[in-house]
């Protein structure tokens, strides 16, 4: 074998084992709150290479002013084991005040490199505040930012852009999906900000109680977007700002679309888009079925956001699940209730249950994010029982007495026969019944099939890829080695 034939094997070797194996995208590093340390970390987070994984164990840290210095970094809640977004939190409360420039951030010019993407997912970030010069409360970038299934609760970029998150970068996307923002604020884009730089890309989220406020001249109290992009299937409710565009505004920059979303009213106007125009929307509406009862039934009172305003049942709506939507009853007989007075969205439907002893008609109401809409429903009186084979007119025979009902003078039925039936004798003592005897059926175990020889062979080599790799070089590099020794000291072996 020549040292060409040699190099092949090696390169055939590699290729062969990562064909097996898939490909090997960075490391995943798990975080643990209990011995979580801001300094170490962000000593530990300069070491990693591009492609790495952090994964934050449940809990939460203390993080604020951490510098992402690596490109495609992940930042996620550890699902594998009990992590969600809701208990895997990174809190900024201890930013300090006067320079903090958010929970993350990373800078420009290429220090140490260029960073050009960051990934969020399942994860908290609360409490997050920038005095920096652009904002992003909770995320300051320069770099392309994603975010998945994450909440942001009360992070802050007073006066400044983006509550929670600013790109303020030319020729970047900002995309979010299936998150919520609660409580942000700053100047402009109470939630989010791409400023005249970042694409927006958003959809399936929430938007609550978030606002725009900067001495009288703050706007987009949701989200601001200059560059243009696409806002759709999400909700707002009571997100305002100081100025025109109060919910979401591009600043007269490149158009977004905008359609589909809920905006807390079944009628919004531009206003609420600094000018944009909302071709369609979806709008709250109720039913009750059935439409009307008696005292002794109920009603299904279900509310829903599946329309737009064109009266289309939109197929693709993702309109996030859990809105909480109220139910009461405006006015209607005494005694009417409801099985439940708050409910929350599943599939943009939610539902309550109607009853009432008495009769007349209730006016039953359904409110999302302080808009209202209700349904009549009425209540009579339920049908007096009767028994079978007898009016409540007293002008009947009772068969079951065998007597006529008072006042009753008719012709009299021919009484019916109680004698033995003539083709059967009836037993003048039941037969005692016999129990079956049932024997308890056996159920074989069904235990989980063990893992093939050749499954375990394709884990081990998956779990010690390197190593392996790193084994088959010192092999070719050990026969290689000893043919340049043979041929060393045998030199007349080798001559032609």
């Amino acid at each position: 074998m020549n040292l060409r034939q040699c190099c092949t094997a090696v390169l055939i070797s590699i290729v062969f084992l990562s064909v097996l194996v898939g490909p090997v995208l960075g490391h995943d590093y798990p975080v643990d709150p209990s011995t979580f340390s801001l300094p170490v970390f962000q000593n530990f987070l300069n070491t990693t290479s591009a492609g790495d994984t952090i994964t934050f164990g449940e809990g939460t840290y203390d993080i604020h002013d951490l510098l992402i210095a690596t490109d495609n970094l992940t930042f996620q809640s550890n699902q594998s084991y009990g992590g969600t977004t809701q208990n895997t939190i990174l809190d900024g409360i201890n930013g300090p005040a006067a320079t903090s420039v958010g929970i993350l951030y990373n800078i420009s010019g290429g220090y140490p490199i260029e960073v050009t993407h960051i990934t969020i997912s399942h994860l908290t970030l609360r409490n997050g505040f920038s005095q920096g010069a652009d904002g992003g409360g909770a995320i300051d970038s320069y770099a392309n930012v994603t975010v998945i299934s994450s909440d942001f609760f009360n992070d802050s970029a007073p006066g400044k852009y983006g509550g929670a998150i600013n790109i303020h970068s030319n020729g970047q996307n900002l995309t979010v999906t299936g998150s919520n923002f609660t409580w942000c604020h700053s100047g402009y884009g109470g939630a989010l900000s791409g400023g005249g730089n970042a694409y927006v890309i958003v959809n399936s989220s929430s938007f609550t109680n978030c606002y725009a406020t900067s001495g009288g001249a703050g706007f987009a109290g949701a989200i601001y977007g200059g560059q243009g992009g696409t806002i759709n299937f999400c909700r707002f409710g009571n997100v305002t700002s100081d100025t025109g565009g109060k919910i979401v505004s591009n600043g007269g920059g490149a158009p977004l679309n905008v359609n589909e979303n809920w905006w807390g009213t079944n009628s919004p106007t531009s206003s609420l888009t600094g000018g944009l125009t909302i071709p369609t929307y979806l709008k709250l509406g109720i039913t009750a079925t059935p439409t009307g009862i008696s005292t002794s039934q109920t009603s299904t009172i279900q509310a829903n956001l599946s329309y737009d305003n064109t009266s289309t049942l939109v197929a693709a709506n993702i309109l996030p699940d859990g809105i909480p939507v109220i139910f009461s009853i405006g006015s209607g007989p005494a005694g009417a209730a409801l099985s439940a007075a708050q409910v929350l969205t599943t599939g943009h439907q939610a539902a309550t249950t109607f009853s009432s002893p008495a009769i007349g008609t209730a006016l039953v109401n359904a409110s999302v994010d302080g808009f209202n809409v209700s349904v009549n429903v009425p209540v009579i009186a339920a049908p007096t029982p009767t028994s079978p084979g007898h009016q409540s007119t007293g002008t009947c025979y009772s068969c079951s007495s065998g007597a006529n009902d008072p006042g009753y003078t008719g012709p009299q039925p021919t009484p019916l026969g109680l004698g033995p039936s003539p083709t059967k004798t009836i037993p003048a003592t039941p037969a005692t019944p016999v129990t079956p005897a049932v024997t308890p059926a056996i159920l074989s175990p069904h235990p989980l099939p063990a893992p093939s020889v050749l499954d375990q062979i394709l884990a081990a080599i998956q779990q010690y890829f390197a190593w392996l790799v790193l084994i088959v070089i010192i092999i070719v590099l050990a026969v290689l080695l000893r043919r340049w020794w043979i041929r060393r000291q045998n030199p007349a072996l080798f001559r032609k």
